[in-house]
């Protein structure tokens, strides 16, 4: 975990007391993450994180009770796998009262913030755990999945020739009808704009970026962008550097203020009740391969992204809607509590 005394974004005194102040009061939630572990948990109390979504499995990584990755060959069966994470939060939880909780309405979130609790959001990372059975989407729903990401880097049960086949479709309907929340992230072009054609509720992109600012390959166009906007939905913006978060002012490495570009780029695009904060923290220690924003690199570091805000302008109003307003308005929409 980053020193509790690393660099933060330079404020003047009375920025500083505002952005502080403004931070400690704020429900601050994440839209996509996976650790959960002791350390995690540590880290989100140091950094102010409410509630995070917990991606519980994905199509290649399961992860254990202390939020280590453990080998998808130790398990059988993508069901059986997704109950054996399903049931490590849940252990995981019933091992800390008190102190961490699973989310299963908006309610939950708030009584986190009022009791300095942590909220776990679960979710699966691509569809592969249902198997196929919206029994089993039911299910895993009544053990408090409250999310559930329709690809990842696999193809799945539920889409066929890049666009979502018949049991896809069948999922939107029912993810609809229960109240889960229909995540949109790395879902080809052709399925995404089905998705958006067919449900009946608002969706997330839970982590992602802006084309028009960073220039890459797996983000949202400004088409896209609008679209989701015009239907209530939200877009987590991904604090990874290079494949999402490109560097643009000057540096080899992304700044927090490259974050805040594309937090600029929505808002003048759409607006700000679109925006939320992606997150995917996926690493507990330094990666050759993988490097986050400078300045936000850890969830421990979750006031500079305030303190940035603060910087560029940002009303208080604007900056709690970006740290928890958005989603919390999605949620209330989409949940059945």
């Amino acid at each position: 975990m980053p020193d509790a005394n690393a660099p933060q974004v330079a404020l003047s005194p009375t920025e500083a007391a505002r952005a502080q102040a403004l931070h400690e009061r704020s429900i601050v939630v994440l839209a996509h993450d996976h650790l959960y572990g002791p350390e995690d948990v540590a880290a989100m109390r140091q950094g102010g994180v409410t509630a995070k979504v917990v991606k519980l499995t994905v199509d290649s990584i399961v992860w254990d009770a202390e939020g280590r990755r453990v080998s998808i060959d130790t398990l059988e069966g993508w069901t059986k796998r997704g109950l054996a994470t399903m049931d490590a939060v849940h252990r995981f939880v019933e091992a800390h009262p008190g102190e961490v909780m699973i989310v299963r309405g908006v309610a939950d979130i708030l009584t986190a913030k009022q009791q300095g609790m942590t909220g776990l959001i679960l979710s699966f990372e691509g569809p592969r755990p249902i198997e196929g059975s919206l029994e089993i989407l039911r299910t895993f729903y009544r053990l408090g999945l409250r999310e559930l990401q329709l690809t990842w880097a696999a193809p799945n049960q539920l889409i066929t020739d890049w666009r979502l086949n018949e049991l896809g479709q069948a999922v939107v309907q029912e993810m609809n009808r229960v109240g889960m929340l229909i995540d949109l992230s790395h879902l080809q072009d052709a399925a995404f704009w089905q998705v958006l054609e067919l449900s009946q509720q608002p969706v997330i992109v839970s982590h992602t970026a802006c084309y028009a600012v960073s220039g890459k390959g797996d983000t949202l166009t400004d088409e896209k962008i609008r679209a989701l906007a015009a239907r209530g939905g939200v877009i987590g913006l991904h604090f990874v550097s290079g494949d999402y978060i490109t560097p643009r002012h000057g540096t080899t490495q992304a700044i927090l203020d490259d974050l805040i570009d594309h937090i600029d780029h929505i808002r003048s695009l759409v607006g700000i009740d679109t925006v939320a904060l992606g997150g995917d923290y996926f690493l507990t220690a330094p990666d050759d391969t993988w490097a986050w924003v400078k300045e936000v690199e850890h969830i421990s570091l979750m006031p500079n992204l305030t303190r940035g805000l603060v910087k560029r302008g940002y009303t208080d109003e604007e900056i709690e809607k970006v740290l928890s307003g958005n989603l919390l308005r999605l949620f209330r929409q989409v949940w059945r509590e």
